[in-house]
């Protein structure tokens, strides 16, 4: 999910990510990549999704101005 006006993305990191060696080593790169594009990027995992809904909506609330969105 992501705002591309603003270039900032939510992105989801589901276990596999963590836990496949290959998988992990592309997702570093692919971050970096992502950012030296000039984005912004909200990793989220279970616990935060779950857990802790709140938590990641003002996450995303508080890069989203940062960005220049409307407030």
């Amino acid at each position: 999910m992501g705002w591309r006006v603003w270039r900032v993305l939510v992105e989801y990191d589901g276990e596999h990510h963590w836990k496949q060696r290959s998988q992990r080593a592309w997702d570093i790169e692919r971050l970096a990549r992502i950012e030296a594009l000039g984005w912004t990027v909200v990793r989220v995992g279970a616990e935060l999704l779950y857990d802790r809904p709140a938590a990641l909506v003002w996450r995303v609330r508080d890069k989203l101005p940062a960005a220049g969105a409307p407030v």
